[in-house]
């Protein structure tokens, strides 16, 4: 893609007008890494690695990530919110992860 869009010639006459991008570059790239997110997912889940799935991402990849999701995926997701933990380190991703209430356990409970 280029930096901006090109120009082309009327059909009915001389005059160039700007041509639209066919595509958004930026949500293409979000979608593709989506899949390859749901790929992972799936392998693992076929491997029996979890049983309970939550979503962690920003609203539009959220969005995004709901049209995509297989049912066999859709099927475990047991919480869901639009938050971005990328720049946060492991401590306070854990923290993080601990405080949500939607994630509470109680005693005896198990995932």
């Amino acid at each position: 893609m280029a930096d901006r869009p090109g120009r082309s010639f009327a059909s009915f006459s001389s005059r160039r007008s700007a041509m639209e991008y066919g595509s958004d570059p930026v949500a293409e790239e979000t979608r593709g890494l989506i899949r390859e997110v749901v790929a992972l997912l799936e392998k693992h889940q076929h491997k029996g690695a979890f049983r309970e799935l939550a979503i962690y991402a920003e609203p539009q990849v959220l969005g995004e990530l709901r049209k995509m999701l297989p049912d066999t995926l859709s099927r475990l997701v047991v919480h869901e919110a639009a938050a971005n933990f990328v720049p946060l380190d492991s401590a306070d991703l854990t923290r993080r992860l601990n405080d949500d209430p939607a994630l509470t356990l109680t005693p005896g409970q198990a995932r």
